[in-house]
């Protein structure tokens, strides 16, 4: 097990301290954590992490954040990372390049959890708070094309969503409050 050595006197730190955080690391060395409508992305600088970005990118706060998987595609810079807010925006944002790809807004829906596929470059499931989840694909170049593919309704919001990682075959999702579907 390696240490991880985090500097605490360059860590932003917040003002809020009774808010939930949302964190996510990626495959290229970069830890991202949401409180409150702010975000900000650490890299791994020979093993310290320092940030980066800091910025709030919603008025409204951000509801869950994930790291697309960028070892199935080389067509687009890697690493990104999407952003979703409680009044239904969701924002792809290229790391490396700084620049917004595409945003996506869900009207009168708030986003709780969202998870690339491992299997399928550029492909989302999107998890609302309505009992929604909805299977998704992307294109991150240009045309900002989004496509629903399949859509599934359950009896209560989905917070968690977790599949079998060959196949994709199975999909489970969860509430904080203990619901759970497959």
């Amino acid at each position: 097990m390696s240490n991880i050595f985090l500097s605490f006197r360059d860590w932003p730190y917040q003002y809020i301290i009774n808010q939930p955080v949302k964190c996510a690391w990626s495959e290229f060395d970069f830890f991202a954590y949401a409180i409150g409508n702010s975000i900000v992305i650490l890299t791994n600088d020979n093993g310290e992490y320092s940030p980066i970005f800091m910025w709030s990118p919603f008025e409204s706060e951000i509801s869950c954040i994930e790291w697309m998987n960028g070892s199935l595609s080389t067509s687009i810079n890697r690493p990104i990372l999407a952003i979703a807010s409680q009044n239904g925006r969701l924002i792809f944002l290229n790391v490396l390049t700084a620049s917004f790809i595409t945003s996506l807004t869900f009207k009168n829906e708030q986003i709780l959890s969202l998870k690339f596929s491992p299997t399928k470059p550029n492909h989302l499931y999107v998890g609302f708070e309505s009992g929604v989840l909805i299977y998704a694909k992307l294109s991150l170049d240009k045309s900002q094309h989004y496509e629903a593919i399949k859509s599934y309704t359950f009896k209560h919001q989905v917070n968690f969503i977790s599949f079998d990682l060959l196949f994709e075959s199975t999909i489970a999702v969860a509430s904080e409050n203990g619901n759970f579907s497959i």
